[in-house]
């Protein structure tokens, strides 16, 4: 990602299991950068994808249990990182 200006800076990126969709995905490119450290938690989002927030419900005919599950599968293009 090219951050212009940002290049020249050393960052320092505060994250939290609260952070989520375009945050998240912002989060990911920003921590891929050499001049970026990363302090605190993982994103809601993950750092190189995530489950989808579309939720998928399934209810069982006879025993009425309700399954909820997501069913799409993210992958953000961020460079690989030894901590994740």
């Amino acid at each position: 990602m090219k951050l212009g200006r940002l290049e020249k800076l050393d960052l320092r990126l505060l994250t939290s299991p609260r952070i989520a969709s375009a945050g998240s995905l912002f989060a990911a490119m920003l921590a891929g950068n050499e001049n970026t450290t990363t302090i605190g938690e993982e994103t809601m989002g993950g750092y190189y994808g995530h489950n989808e927030h579309t939720p998928l419900e399934y209810k069982l005919p006879k025993s009425k249990i309700i399954k909820k599950f997501s069913v799409v599968n993210l992958e953000q293009d961020v460079p690989p990182k030894e901590n994740q």
